[in-house]
This record gives C-alpha cells, sequence and structure tokens, in this order.
C-alpha cells in the first residue's frame, strides 16, 4: 500500500527528490497551519514547485497527506527492517524495538498529530479510506507477542502475553503524550526513553513475591 502513495524512493531519482521535497514542506504546513488551512498553492510555494507540477505528483491535499503520512511510515518499515536483520533474539531484540519505537515516533510529526486525536487529520483520511492501518494493530500485536513468549525462557499465559504485549503497543501510541516537554522535564529525549525503555524491561521494585500484597 505504501508504495501506491510514494511510488519512487529512490533518492538519487530527480522525481523522487522532488517528491521528498514536497512532503516535507507539506507536513511543516500541515504541523504548524494544520491540514485544513494548508493550501495547495501553499505547498507549491513552500516546495518551490509550480501549481501544476504539484498536482501531476498529488492530485488533491488528501492524497498529499496520505503521501507523507506514507512517507513517515516507510522510514519506520526501513528502521525496524534493520533491526530485526541485527539477528537479535529475546529480551534484546524487545528491548531494541522498544526503544526504536518510540525514539522513531518522535521523527513522525504526522503520525504522533494522528496519536493524539487531531480531527483535521483523522477526518482528512477518513474520507479516503485509511488503509494504512488495516490489520496493522492485530500485526503489532501477534509480533510484540512473540517477543514477549519465551522471555526468560519460559512460556507464558496467552492472555498474560495478549495484555502485555497491548500495553506496550499503547504506550507507543502515547508517545505524544509522555514525550511532551511538561512531562518529560528537562531530561533529553534520548535519554528519558532509555530509561522508560529500563523501567519497562528491568521493572522498578522487582517481580512482586509469593505472599506480598500488592
Amino acid at each position: 500500500m505504501l508504495e501506491h502513495y510514494l511510488p519512487d524512493l529512490d533518492p538519487n531519482t530527480p522525481k523522487a527528490r522532488k517528491r521528498a521535497r514536497i512532503l516535507r514542506s507539506a507536513t511543516e504546513l500541515f504541523i504548524s497551519n494544520g491540514f485544513r488551512k494548508t493550501s495547495m498553492d501553499d505547498v507549491a510555494r513552500s516546495a518551490h514547485v509550480a501549481k501544476g507540477t504539484l498536482y501531476l505528483y498529488f492530485p488533491n491535499k488528501a492524497d498529499l497527506l496520505l503521501a507523507a503520512v506514507s512517507l513517515e511510515k516507510a522510514q519506520q518499515t526501513a528502521r525496524l527492517a534493520a533491526l530485526f536483520q541485527d539477528k537479535l533474539a529475546g529480551a534484546a531484540l524487545l528491548r531494541a524495538w522498544l526503544l526504536n519505537g518510540f525514539l522513531s515516533l518522535l521523527e513522525m510529526p504526522l503520525t504522533q498529530r494522528m496519536l493524539s486525536g487531531d480531527r483535521e487529520i483523522l477526518i482528512a483520511l477518513e474520507e479516503v479510506g485509511d488503509h494504512l492501518t488495516v490489520d496493522a494493530h492485530a500485526l503489532q500485536l501477534a509480533a510484540v507477542s512473540s517477543m514477549i513468549n519465551g522471555l526468560g525462557g519460559r512460556r507464558r499465559p496467552a492472555q498474560q502475553v495478549a495484555d502485555t504485549a497491548q500495553v506496550l503497543i499503547a504506550l507507543m501510541y502515547s508517545v505524544p503524550a509522555l514525550f511532551d516537554a511538561s512531562v518529560r522535564g528537562k531530561v533529553p529525549p534520548e535519554r528519558y526513553a532509555r530509561a522508560l525503555v529500563d523501567a519497562l524491561m528491568d521493572g522498578i521494585a522487582g517481580p512482586q513475591r509469593q505472599g506480598e500484597k500488592p
């Protein structure tokens, strides 16, 4: 589906470089001005392309938004692919996935807006049909569950695995709130992300002992 909105991602081709420049400009304007108040004229001026050229790449503003979101997701997918190529396993893989997820979402402003419930963006995606989320949650749940099950050399009850996976995925959706400067304070984002992953992976008080009150 990403290829439909981003048919050429090769940075060595002039068309791909121009498309990327248009998408960068559109993303900046959607974030600063909002989707509704950003016009195709605004995007063309910011990207330094003729309006006719812009329409050759993107027939309307909704397609432009979908392409911008697709580009963010494509870049995240590339980072995840590189992560799995490192052949990590067990706790190391889950730790790397969490850290990668938190940090990569910080570089996805439109996706963050979507996760925060930006009504303008969500309505625009609904109008054209947001195919980017089809089965995405189910795939995430299966992938994270497989990483959790077997940690520490033991299998866990299926419901416990599913619940834990759901919590971790929900935390990814909460990145805009979790990493907001008013919440994060003066801790730099990367250090904050590592501390969050350490807390999730290592716990704070350690596992509850038998007989202890929760």
